[in-house]
Formats: C-alpha cells, sequence, structure tokens
C-alpha cells in the first residue's frame, strides 16, 4: 500500500506517518508538507509542497490519501486561510480524482456542528452542519466538507472524520494556550460540558479508517466530558466570569489589536465556550471495532501533566 498525507509534518501528521511505518502492509508513504518532518522512517518521504499549488502528480499510484493540511490557529489574513484550507482542499480532491485514490479521508471537525443552545445532548453524524459563521474555523470546515463532497466517483471511498478538540502532551495550540492563561475568563451563566480525544487515539482512529468503515462521516470523540471550571482548577488558574457581551467586547478588541495574552481567536470562538457541542461516535466503534484509550478526562490529565 503507498499512502499520501498532506500536512505530515504537524503533530498530528507524524503520529499518522509512524504509524504507517509500523504496518508492514505499506510500502512507502508520501509526506506533503512546507515544512520539514521531525522524523523520517525508512518508507517515509518528504515532499516539501505548498498545497495551494496544484499537486496532481503526488498521487499516481497512490492506495490511499489522508488530508490534514489546515490552519488551525487563527490568521488575521482570512483570505489567506481561506485560500490555504479550501483552495488546499480543492487541490488535494482534484488530484485523487485524476489518480482515482481508492481510499481518501478528509480532516474536518466537530465544531463544523456549530456550538449553539438548541443543539442536542450528543450530536450524532446526522445532525446538521450549523458551524458558527462568525469563528472562521468551523465555517470553513463547513466548506471544505462540501469540497469533499463533490467527490463522488465510482471506486472512490471517502470518510470524513469529524474529531473534537484534540488533547495530549505535545498540544500547542491557541486552545491549549487559552486555558494556559494566568486567568481563565469564562462567559458567566454557561459552564458547558467539554469534550476531547488524545491525539494517539486520533491518529490511530485515522489509521483505522484506511482498512475499515463504509464512506461518509465519522465523529471523534473519547468517553466522558469535563468543563472550564474543572480544568481551571488542575491547572491552579483562576476563573474569571463575565457576561457574555462584556465578554465578546473583550475578545473583539483584543483580537482587532492583537492582544495574545488575552485571547488568539475572534470573538466567534465565544459561543464553542458557552454551548454544548459534544458528540456521539459509535459509528466509529461499530463499524470499525475501534476502542479508546484515553477518556476526555485522561486526554486532558495527559495535557496538564506535562504543564509543571
Amino acid at each position: 500500500m503507498k499512502v499520501l498525507v498532506t500536512g505530515s509534518s504537524g503533530y498530528l501528521g507524524q503520529r499518522i506517518v509512524q504509524l504507517l511505518s509500523q504496518d508492514t502492509e505499506v510500502k512507502e508513504i508520501l509526506g506533503v508538507d512546507l515544512a520539514p518532518p521531525k522524523m523520517q522512517p525508512d518508507k517515509f518521504r518528504h515532499i516539501q509542497q505548498d498545497v495551494t499549488i496544484p499537486f496532481d502528480s503526488l498521487c499516481e499510484d497512490v492506495d490511499a490519501a489522508i488530508h490534514l493540511a489546515y490552519v488551525l490557529n487563527p490568521m488575521k489574513n482570512d483570505s489567506l486561510q481561506q485560500k490555504i484550507n479550501l483552495g488546499g482542499t480543492v487541490n488535494f480532491v482534484r488530484a485523487v480524482r485524476l489518480h482515482r485514490v481508492p481510499v481518501v479521508i478528509g480532516f474536518s471537525s466537530a465544531t463544523a456542528y456549530g456550538a449553539h443552545r438548541d443543539n442536542p445532548m450528543l450530536l450524532s453524524e446526522s445532525c446538521p452542519l450549523r458551524g458558527n459563521v462568525d469563528f472562521p474555523y468551523a465555517r470553513d470546515k463547513v466548506r471544505q466538507e462540501a469540497i469533499f463532497g463533490t467527490l463522488r466517483e465510482p471506486g472512490i471511498t471517502v470518510k470524513l472524520v469529524r474529531p473534537v478538540v484534540v488533547m495530549g502532551p505535545t498540544i500547542q495550540n491557541f486552545i491549549s494556550r487559552y486555558i494556559l492563561k494566568p486567568a481563565v475568563l469564562v462567559p458567566a451563566g454557561h459552564v458547558p460540558p467539554m469534550q476531547f480525544v488524545h491525539e494517539d487515539d486520533l491518529a490511530r482512529a485515522v489509521v483505522t479508517l484506511l482498512r475499515k468503515g463504509s464512506a461518509g462521516p465519522y465523529n471523534i470523540g473519547a468517553d466522558g466530558v469535563v468543563n472550564a471550571k474543572q480544568m481551571a482548577a488542575r491547572l491552579k488558574r483562576p476563573v474569571i466570569p463575565v457576561p457574555m457581551a462584556i465578554m465578546e467586547a473583550i475578545m473583539g478588541f483584543a483580537w482587532a489589536v492583537g492582544l495574545k495574552a488575552i485571547t488568539e481567536a475572534p470573538p466567534g470562538l465565544l459561543s464553542y465556550m458557552a454551548y454544548p457541542w459534544v458528540v456521539n461516535s459509535n459509528r466509529l466503534k461499530e463499524e470499525t471495532g475501534f476502542e479508546y484509550e484515553f477518556t476526555t478526562a485522561q486526554a486532558f490529565e495527559a495535557f496538564a501533566a506535562v504543564q509543571g
């Protein structure tokens, strides 16, 4: 099996490459990323490539392709962020269509469901995608899924993964940095349940889906939930409740002027801090036999334990 992985130098890409390199049926791994990888197993070949530039030829003779390349941390330059996230997806879809890659895994997000007051207790894959349009990450995940939806070709099976927030010992992003701030601001009167998936479990789930499961979306979220107050207490940070309207104004101003000490994301993130968006991942378990090694609480503890 020959596997192509875009975004192969990221924290998740590296884990997926490592798992693939240990698979005796995988003969070659092509990693597509602008950044150099931290490790290069014997089966791995790194291609320094910007996904906004077409890479059709790289999918020749590929048996499975995984598209991870996506900007996670919000950028001020929204047009550039869309060029990378959506333009890169268009190029990926075109390449796998041209070479009729049998198995395609697209990387979406549970944020695509949106964070809303009327969300059900557990979001299933059949729930509508209502990603909050004022949060660019979620907005573009909905658009990205629409691009993958155009890939309906005989002989090509498209599987979409919708993970919740990823946690673990190596996680460093705007979400993890938010809960590490000296004081954690939270919207007053809102303590929604939060769900995580350990980075190792997510990598294993993606590799599992290369061989098992059918077409369509798969939620990926560990069992159990935690909340902001519990996380702050574990990290010995004080929690400061702030009325929603005031917090939105604070986040909007801080984002506009670049006060990263307050926020690294636009105020659209506030909905995801105030309303629930917990997923049901039974489809993954039932169709593939996948079992999580970490609960939500354990995934968070793996992150917290390395913070000192």
